[in-house]
């Protein structure tokens, strides 16, 4: 899964890409971004609890590569945006962020993930080796203190985070989950300092890439299509 700077930054992106109005609560937008990872401040969290909020219950990382599971996760996306997303409600932005999460954790799969695994299997670690998810991560961790350091946001969004409180996503994280998970983001993550060594198995110059790339299919995948429902124009 990508770490909550590069969801921050893809939003960042996503919000300067698109034409002016598209998107028109950016604090909803940025916080629905962060949202489902919120559930790791529940009390008693378990890894099933995150799999839930993610749509993932039955899938592990690496079954993204597999086209038969990656449909299944595309199925469930699917039926997630025509339960929850409203065009026009007043929460429609922070669950166009949400959506934006999952799909950005789907490329971080498919595309980040596989080079890490590929890495590591060089040095005699597979993915089933406890240190896989260790190592993952970790580097995770250094990527984004470097972005939060070094990444040109065109928003402040620390300021965009703080404007909206108690939000919730139905059925899948609560008021004081995101609560809590933001007062974190806030506190602690923006006030992160560079870290003492590089990341080991992908760069700060591959999450670049990696923003840009994902947060224009983002726009591409929901801007109309038989595949996945439409959510923006972006023409």
């Amino acid at each position: 899964m990508a770490g909550t700077a590069t969801h921050l930054a893809i939003a960042d992106k996503i919000v300067e890409t698109l034409p002016a109005g598209i998107i028109t609560d950016l604090p909803a937008f940025y916080s629905g971004n962060i949202a489902p990872d919120a559930v790791h401040s529940r009390a008693g969290y378990t890894r099933e609890m995150k799999k839930h909020t993610h749509l993932t219950t039955g899938l592990s990382g690496g079954d993204f590569t597999i086209p038969e599971k990656l449909e299944v996760f595309h199925g469930r996306l699917s039926e997630f945006i025509e339960k929850y997303y409203r065009p026009g409600s007043p929460d429609c932005d922070l669950y166009l962020g949400y959506v934006a999460h999952l799909v950005t954790d789907e490329y971080f799969n498919i595309h980040i993930r596989s080079k890490c695994e590929q890495r590591m299997k060089e040095e005699g670690i597979t993915k089933d080796d406890p240190e896989f998810a260790r190592r993952i991560l970790r580097d995770m961790d250094r990527v984004d203190a470097v972005i939060i350091g070094k990444y040109p946001f065109k928003n402040d969004v620390r300021a965009l985070l703080g404007g909206i409180w108690d939000c919730e996503i139905r059925d899948m994280v609560t008021p004081e989950e995101t609560n809590a998970s933001k007062a974190w983001v806030i506190n602690k993550l923006f006030d992160s300092t560079a870290p003492e060594k590089d990341p080991q198995y992908y760069s700060y110059d591959e999450a670049l890439e990696f923003i840009e790339i994902v947060s224009f299919a983002i726009i591409e995948r929901f801007s109309g299509g038989k595949d996945f429902p439409r959510l923006f124009e972006a023409d």
